[in-house]
């Protein structure tokens, strides 16, 4: 994560994470994993500047460990470094993604 979204964050959380855990807590999806009640697709850059390959793995291990349906793809790239031809691919990832839960739910 850069510097400058590291200062970002500070000042949206109005603290760092040691002064204001709670506040941190609140607003990571990882805090609310055993509420999740749907199946969970991530697409996910393993060179995002925003969300670190750390997180993303240790928010996928929390969702396994709580039982949740999640399915994790990894991207070469950074934030917002897609082209085309990998739109199309995550396009096709989630209309699959989508299309295998509806028909797990069909058949019930």
């Amino acid at each position: 994560v850069s510097d400058a979204l590291k200062a970002a964050m500070r000042g949206w959380m109005k603290g760092t994470p040691e002064e204001r855990p709670e506040a941190w807590a609140r607003s990571s999806p990882i805090t609310y994993v055993a509420d999740f009640a749907a199946p969970v697709l991530v697409i996910q850059a393993r060179n995002d500047s925003r969300i670190g390959v750390r997180q993303m793995e240790d928010f996928e291990r929390r969702m396994r460990e709580h039982g949740k349906e999640i399915e994790l793809v990894w991207l070469d790239g950074g934030h917002q470094s897609v082209g085309p031809d990998t739109l199309v691919y995550c396009f096709e990832r989630m209309l699959s993604f989508v299309d295998g839960v509806l028909a797990r739910k069909r058949a019930g």
